[in-house]
């Protein structure tokens, strides 16, 4: 089995004291590259051209276009880390009363094994959806 290493637990914030190790280490940088808007991070160019924030394309008309956008950005970020084998979007569009709600599952294949990752527009949830009120 391939040894990812580990790296500090971190998904929306910082987890001092606490690791990703294995495939969660790669499930970490797919979910910060497709989270990251490009040129937000300061340095050299490499880390200029890093990210692709699919949050700019949640929530936009569906259709073949949109489609393609999502999975050239996925493809892109996937690309771009040795480890990660194949990367698949599955993409889901729908239009409501209150505008469009799009849905990304990304599936992923690396030599320690899949994983997937999904990314919704949260706008859709409501307060019945979380349980509130008990």
């Amino acid at each position: 089995m391939t040894d990812f290493g580990r790296d500090t637990l971190c998904v929306d914030s910082l987890r001092t004291g606490r690791y990703a190790r294995g495939v969660r280490v790669i499930a970490q940088r797919q979910y910060h590259a497709l989270t990251t808007p490009r040129g937000s991070l300061p340095g050299d160019e490499r880390h200029r051209n890093w990210g692709d924030d699919l949050s700019a394309l949640v929530g936009r008309p569906g259709g073949p276009a949109l489609d393609a956008a999502i999975r050239s950005r996925v493809a892109r970020a996937a690309s771009l880390d040795e480890c990660v084998l194949s990367a698949t979007a599955t993409i889901l569009s729908t239009q409501g009363a209150d505008g469009w709600s799009t849905s990304v599952s990304v599936s992923y294949d690396t030599s320690a094994g899949p994983f997937r990752l999904v990314f919704a527009d949260i706008r859709d949830v409501t307060l019945a959806d979380i349980g509130y009120p008990p």
